[in-house]
């Protein structure tokens, strides 16, 4: 039994897989990037078949597609960048490797854990406003956001709905709006372009990651085990929006009640305790086909 984990060095949630399917006896490769590390990565493929084949540096022998049992994608890998390349250079060059490796990944015959579309591989991270619609739609409560270039809106929309953040457009790092000098950076930026302000969220928070049909929570901020099940029937029925099969959502208390803060492909496993880490993991091998 022969396995592929893609990820980076020093990925928890990877190491740990790697280390529970070990003690089932398979076989591990690990790899930052199939198609862009050191080793020899073939395909040939046309409209009907598809055929690969892969030896990563630190292996004697090459591994065929339909030889894989499972895959399970951590990262997006990629080559790194030097100094003897151009910026425009690498921002080619990754575009293309990205295509290619999303390509492969849809082409194995194995199952493969976060095997995302096409929209989310290339776009992982995204400001909540593009999240909140499917987030509605699957019946999970939201925040309230607005996207805007108004300095003047901007203070509207905080007066009404209290603390805000906000994140560029191009990706979701937040950036809270809470001193005067907050006010005034976020003021030079909307001179600039635009952003997505949203409301913010109050502690407790906590993490609920989906694997399968199964929903893990970091920890326990007092549900009602009737809202609890409401809540995590809204998150099957986002990944089923979606078409993934392991996600993350982040929840806290707005000023509404309960909400989802976010969405993370690529949970840490860090952020889990000791029994919540080891729920994840086992529902993760159970899911690439390697149950015990």
């Amino acid at each position: 039994m022969t396995y592929l984990i893609i990820a980076n060095v020093g990925d928890l949630c990877a190491e740990r897989v790697r280390m529970a399917l070990c003690q089932r006896s398979a076989e591990v490769l690990v790899t930052c990037d199939p198609v862009a590390e050191r080793g020899v990565f073939s395909w040939e493929l046309d409209t009907e078949h598809s055929s690969s084949s892969l030896t990563l540096p630190d292996q004697q022998r090459s591994i065929c597609a339909e030889a894989l049992r499972g895959v399970f994608v951590r990262s997006q890998g990629g080559p790194e960048a030097t100094q003897e390349w151009t910026s425009e250079d690498y921002m080619y060059v990754q575009a293309e490797r990205r295509a290619a490796l999303v390509g492969w990944l849809h082409n194995l015959p194995c199952p493969v854990v976060n095997r995302l579309t096409a929209d989310l591989w290339f776009r992982p991270y995204r400001p909540y406003a593009e999240w909140q619609s499917l987030l509605r739609k699957s019946g999970l409560p939201t925040l309230r956001c607005r996207i805007t270039n108004d300095f003047e809106n901007a203070v509207e929309f905080a007066r009404r709905c209290g603390p805000i953040a906000y994140t560029p457009l191009t990706s979701n790092t937040r950036y809270l709006v809470q001193t005067d000098d907050d006010w005034r950076e976020l003021e030079k930026v909307l001179k600039i372009f635009p952003v997505c302000l949203k409301e913010t969220v109050s502690d407790p928070r906590a993490s609920a990651w989906l694997v399968g049909d199964t929903v893990i929570w970091n920890t326990d901020i007092g549900l009602p085990c009737s809202y609890r099940l409401v809540f995590e029937r809204g998150v099957r029925n986002l990944a089923s929006l979606l078409n993934i099969s392991t996600f993350e959502i982040a929840v806290g208390i707005g000023p509404a009640g309960l909400c989802c803060d976010g969405i993370d492909l690529y949970p840490r496993l860090e952020n889990y305790e000791r029994d919540g880490q080891s729920s994840v993991v086992g529902e993760i091998v159970s899911l690439i086909g390697a149950a015990a």
